[in-house]
């Protein structure tokens, strides 16, 4: 799906849900602790929660996990949700760059698409050939 059209139909996704803040609290050892009723990863890549501004936080497909995070500056995007290809099922947000994404998740691009935009991965699930 091009991007525009990513980027419109999450807006339309967006309009319907109540978006609300992270929630991830600070554990006493600094670790994150999942605060909310969320699967358990599909992958042990996966975190069971996500950083501090939601990537990496498992998700189903039209489960809507991902709309607590905010659009705009948040993973509100659940990957399968938008990618009958993928096998990881975690919440993300388009990127430049790896500052984009958050502690412990890096910016990449769809390495069967090229040409396709680019989003946040956790660290843990990138394989570096």
């Amino acid at each position: 799906m091009p991007f525009i059209q990513l980027i419109m139909v999450t807006l339309l996704w967006a309009g319907c849900l109540d978006t609300r803040q992270v929630f991830v609290q600070p554990s006493p050892d600094a670790g994150l602790v999942c605060v909310g009723n969320y699967p358990a990863p599909n992958d042990p890549c996966l975190p069971e929660c996500g950083n501090e501004i939601g990537v990496g936080q498992p998700c189903t497909k039209g489960g809507y996990e991902c709309a607590d995070f905010d659009l705009l500056t948040q993973a509100a995007m659940c990957t399968v949700d938008f990618s009958s290809t993928t096998e990881l099922a975690f919440c993300t947000r388009p990127c430049s760059v790896d500052a984009d994404c958050g502690t412990g998740a890096i910016c990449r691009e769809d390495p069967e698409d090229p040409n396709a935009s680019k989003g946040c991965v956790p660290e843990t699930c990138v394989d570096e050939d």
